[in-house]
């Protein structure tokens, strides 16, 4: 692994198998704080599966990480980093698509997603800028092939100043938070620190988009590769990844690194599928 000079908390494990089913495991974190999702990669280590579990959610001083099928038995890599935000003023907003805990407002539809209002109308001031600290997807029954998969910060959000957004679609096109098969309805939870705004040295959007004729779509070599600005602290507002039909998952994520390489992985076993991704980021200050 190519070393940032901020040194971010780095979890990894190589052909780690989910012994315990699709319950997450666990990291222990030694250092006391907040922390926000600075990159995550989860790749199976035997081909491509169906989804029932997958995510990283940080906790009091452990992380929890899961990426598995409907047996949870595949041995599977996994890196995730995390950034402690300077700062005695930080917030955390809890999600969940079951119980609301935490959440000042939420709706989940049959099209759409699950989405909670938390703009400046409900008590966010400007002085805060939302970063992505940890989201987790389960699906409470069968597991499914994936169309999309989305968490995070959006700017505006059904007229509102701002919220945040979950969605995960399955092989028939249906949001698995409700919908008329309601077997696989799916559990969400998320969580969003706000970071003052004078901690933030800039928020940008990149999106790439494979589709229709084109026949150099990096998914042959499985991931795409952009070019940001070097040695900046990089953490995540919002993640989003689609296929343009349906498929199994072999690999998911998003790494930055000291050089200003940004890699987005979002793939089949086969590699042959057109997909679209969306990454809102954020520099945080020295």
């Amino acid at each position: 692994m190519r070393a940032n000079k901020w040194q971010p908390i780095t979890f990894f494990e190589r052909n780690r198998s989910t012994t315990n089913g699709t319950r997450p495991l666990r990291w222990t974190i030694e250092e006391k704080g907040t922390f926000v999702l600075s990159g995550f990669h989860f790749r199976f280590d035997n081909g491509d599966h169906k989804i029932k579990t997958i995510g990283v959610m940080p906790g009091r001083n452990y992380v929890q990480f899961t990426y598995a099928d409907g047996n949870g038995d595949d041995p599977f890599t996994a890196r995730v980093q995390f950034i402690k935000p300077t700062g005695a003023d930080l917030q955390v907003i809890a999600l969940n698509s079951k119980d609301q805990f935490g959440a000042p407002a939420y709706n989940c539809n049959t099209t759409v997603s699950c989405s909670w209002i938390i703009g400046t109308d409900r008590g966010v001031p400007n002085r805060f800028v939302p970063i992505l600290s940890g989201f987790y997807f389960e699906q409470q029954a069968a597991d499914a092939n994936i169309g999309g998969i989305s968490a995070g910060w959006y700017e505006r959000m059904q007229d509102a100043e701002g919220g945040f957004q979950a969605l995960m679609t399955d092989d028939g096109g249906w949001d698995l938070m409700q919908g008329d098969r309601q077997s696989r309805n799916t559990l969400f939870r998320g969580a969003v620190t706000l970071v003052p705004s004078d901690k933030i040295e800039r928020c940008a959007n990149i999106s790439r988009r494979w589709w229709g004729d084109n026949t150099n779509r990096p998914s042959a070599r499985g991931y795409d590769s952009v070019r940001l600005a070097p040695n900046k602290r990089f953490v995540l507002q919002r993640v989003s990844f689609g296929f343009a039909d349906d498929n199994f998952l072999e690999q998911i994520g998003v790494q930055y690194f000291s050089d200003g390489e940004l890699l987005v992985h979002f793939k089949d076993n086969n590699r042959d599928d057109y997909y679209w991704w969306n990454i809102g980021y954020c520099y945080l200050k020295e």
